[in-house]
């Protein structure tokens, strides 16, 4: 088959085709997961509306427009989908990215290390606006391109550099601020 990405498997999965529906669904669940639990920082939240966002996606997927990378518009609805679920909440969380750390086999100074590294991260993160936020994972966790980021976020190619620079600058203040107090 086809990679996911390409046109014609978009267009099958248009026109109702069950395996171009699950090859597009095989290919981007992973990173639509991850999207979302970095913006709720919970699992279960999460698989919900990772379940949620595919869904919507079938549901417009006739309205789709080829013009526009598949990508971009597959995770403008799952941003629109977290955006809701914050509104259903009332609620504005941060991200615990400290359940990150998983028993992977690292020894009990490594993880120690590791944790401290998430705690510092996580504290750097709260300081990010929602939209650098967004930027830095979509660009560094899930491994879109600027164009595709631009595209989701509804931005320019130089807005998204922007916020990400900016970002990335941000952080490493807050990481330096952090290592001079601790």
């Amino acid at each position: 088959m086809l990679e996911p990405t390409e046109l014609g498997v978009v267009e099958h999965a248009r026109h109702g085709d069950a395996a171009a529906l699950t090859a597009l669904y095989e290919h981007f669940k992973q990173d639509v997961f991850r999207f979302i639990y970095y913006r709720t920082g919970d699992l279960e939240v999460a698989a919900d509306l990772t379940g949620d966002v595919f869904e919507r996606a079938i549901k417009a997927l006739p309205g789709y427009q080829p013009e526009r990378p598949f990508a971009a518009w597959l995770f403008q609805i799952t941003r629109n989908s977290v955006i809701d679920y914050w509104r259903q909440q009332q609620v504005r969380q941060d991200v615990p990215l400290d359940e990150l750390m998983s028993g992977d086999g690292a020894s009990p100074e490594q993880a120690v290390e590791q944790n401290l590294t998430v705690e510092r991260l996580a504290w750097a993160l709260q300081h990010l606006t929602v939209d650098q936020r967004e930027v830095l994972i979509l660009r560094f966790v899930v491994g879109l391109n600027v164009a595709t980021v631009a595209a989701a976020l509804d931005k320019s190619n130089g807005a998204v550099q922007m916020l990400q620079q900016r970002a990335l600058e941000s952080l490493r203040n807050r990481l330096l601020i952090g290592e001079e107090m601790g």
